[in-house]
């Protein structure tokens, strides 16, 4: 009787075992899809707020900077604008006249309008909303004001009240939101003082009372240069 035996030669041959490919079902992509464009919905904004916000601080610097610069300039071959010729009624043809004589020679310019601007070249609005929201300023567009763009872009307009020579400027042109406190500020020039951000000690818009949600706008300029920030906003 024969019996059966395995063989301790024989050999047992392992198979590779089978791969599983992992993967996202529709439903699961686009799920995931969904959340991340809400997040973007969320944060974008936030963050173009926050860019755009760095960009104007960083232009009211450059302003402030540049109009102190020219006044510099100007200086030795006409003097300071005590010296002008200046009188002290409420923005006139003459002295707007004047201090643009005067100025464009310290400015770098990549347009002068002049007294007139027909064209609306360089003051594009008649007047700005105030940041609170409601009322205007008065109207730029006159005689009042000599006016111009810098080479940086930036749309200017110059006049003279009391013994102080006003920048008004707006930092985007024609470009939204044309708000003071956002994108058009000012800078002035006081006599025996020289030149300030508008909303500094002195000046008749203080930032304290000025600079926020509930005011005009006007006095955020001398806010910017001091920290820097637009916190005002929020």
């Amino acid at each position: 009787m024969r019996r059966a035996f395995t063989s301790e030669r024989s050999t047992h041959i392992d198979m590779p075992p089978t791969k599983v490919k992992a993967g996202f079902t529709l439903a699961e992509v686009l799920v995931t899809l969904g959340i991340i464009g809400v997040i973007s919905a969320m944060t974008i904004p936030s963050l173009i707020t926050k860019y755009n916000e760095r960009a104007t601080v960083t232009k009211v610097k450059e302003v402030y900077s540049i109009i102190a610069q020219a006044m510099l300039l100007v200086e030795p071959e006409y003097g300071t604008p005590e010296t002008w010729g200046l009188d002290t009624s409420f923005y006139t043809r003459q002295n707007a006249e004047k201090i643009g004589d005067v100025m464009k020679h310290g400015l770098k310019l990549s347009l002068d309008c002049g007294i007139n601007d027909p064209h609306k070249q360089c003051v594009t609005q008649n007047r700005y909303l105030y940041l609170r929201g409601s009322g205007t300023t008065s109207s730029y567009d006159g005689d009042g004001f000599y006016k111009v763009v810098l080479s940086n872009g930036t749309h200017m307009w110059m006049g003279s009240t009391e013994n102080k020579v006003d920048f008004f400027f707006d930092v985007n042109g024609s470009l939204s939101p044309n708000i003071v406190g956002r994108d058009v500020f000012a800078i002035t020039y006081f006599s025996g003082r020289g030149v300030q951000a508008d909303g500094g000690p002195g000046d008749d818009t203080p930032y304290e009372t000025n600079c926020k949600l509930t005011g005009s706008g006007w006095g955020c300029a001398y806010y910017i240069v001091k920290f820097g920030n637009m916190n005002y906003l929020h």
